[in-house]
Formats: structure tokens, C-alpha cells, sequence
């Protein structure tokens, strides 16, 4: 049984280096810089962001599902200075199952940072009683899947046509971790806070 109470209090993921917390209007800004950059949103499946508008339609829905229980999603803040460097999130939440997104500032790839933030939110997750996570990588994302590849998912294999953007088909990779396979790094992941 999954324990909905990350959706009464915001769960707030410290590690080593980062604090995971939620999306907030004030972070709109920053938003606008992650994804109007074209070489965060390559891989990304969405286009990349022309105005800031579309930022905070972006913050919206994060939130949006947050109240409806369906997904949550973290900024992944820099713990000495607070700095918004990314986000992290189960994109959808269904019975004992999540499949996970995640994206990063290019100025601070190459740093361990994802798979710090990947680890918390696995640990989170796992703990309030999830059993799968999933992620889907478009083909040529290698950074991606050597992410996953670091934290232990498995890849399961190719989907074929499986997303439709900017008028064609993409081809997805599909991974998984399941609870009984994950290793927690409890040196790194430094607890929630609500």
C-alpha cells in the first residue's frame, strides 16, 4: 500500500550536496532557463521554451498534479546556496508504480548531481511504498542511461514508436528498478522533511 501522505506536506529530500523541494512561482525564472536551452531539451520530448509564459505553465502543472495525487515533482537546489539547478519527479503515480522524469542545467552536468537526485527520490520512493519505477529514454540520450544505468535500472528494451512530438514518432528505451533490486546509499540521502 502506497502512503499518500507526501501529498498532505510537501516532502523535502536532503542529500550531501542538494535539497530537493517543491516547484514554486518564484522559480518561474529559472524554469524559463532550464528549458530554453536546446541542449537540455533535446532529449526531452517537449519543445524548447520561447517565453517565460511558458514557464509557468509548466509550474502549473507540476502543481496541478501534486494536488490531484497524481505525480510530484522537486526543484534539485544547490544545499550551500540554494541555487535552482534542476528537476526531479515521478511524472505519474499508479498503484504501486511511477515512471520518473528528470533534467538538468547544462552548467552543472558532469557533476554527480542527477544521480544524487535520482538516488533521494528513489529512497523516497521506495519508502512510502512503491515497488516499480520506470524511466524512458529516447535513443541517443546516453547521459540519461548512464544515470540509470549508475543507480541499477534495468534496461527492459525498445519502443518502437512509441511518442508522438513536433510531428513524428520517437522510438523509446524503456528501464525499470524494482524495490527488491535498488540499493540505498544512505551516506548521500540525508532524509525528508514536510
Amino acid at each position: 500500500m502506497i502512503d499518500l501522505s507526501m501529498f498532505d506536506a510537501f516532502p523535502i529530500l536532503q542529500t550531501e550536496r542538494l535539497v530537493l523541494r517543491d516547484i514554486r512561482e518564484t522559480d518561474i525564472s529559472d524554469v524559463f532557463q532550464l528549458f530554453s536551452n536546446p541542449e537540455v531539451t533535446r532529449f526531452h520530448g517537449t519543445s524548447t521554451f520561447m517565453e517565460e509564459k511558458q514557464a509557468a505553465e509548466f509550474v502549473n502543472f507540476v502543481q496541478s498534479r501534486y494536488r490531484e495525487k497524481t505525480g510530484i515533482r522537486w526543484a534539485i537546489t544547490l544545499r550551500d546556496t540554494g541555487a535552482f539547478i534542476g528537476t526531479v519527479g515521478m511524472n505519474s503515480i499508479i498503484q504501486h508504480r511511477t515512471v520518473i522524469g528528470y533534467d538538468l542545467s547544462e552548467a552543472h552536468w558532469g557533476r554527480g548531481y542527477m544521480p544524487e537526485a535520482v538516488q533521494a527520490m528513489l529512497e523516497y520512493a521506495f519508502s512510502v511504498g512503491l515497488y516499480r519505477v520506470q524511466a524512458m529514454v529516447i535513443p541517443g540520450n546516453q547521459a540519461s542511461v548512464r544515470v540509470l544505468e549508475k543507480l541499477g535500472f534495468r534496461e527492459e528494451g525498445l519502443l518502437r514508436s512509441w511518442y508522438h512530438w513536433e510531428g513524428r514518432y520517437w522510438d523509446m528505451l524503456s528501464f525499470s528498478l524494482l524495490k527488491p533490486e535498488f540499493r540505498p546509499e544512505s551516506r548521500r540521502f540525508s532524509g525528508v522533511q514536510h
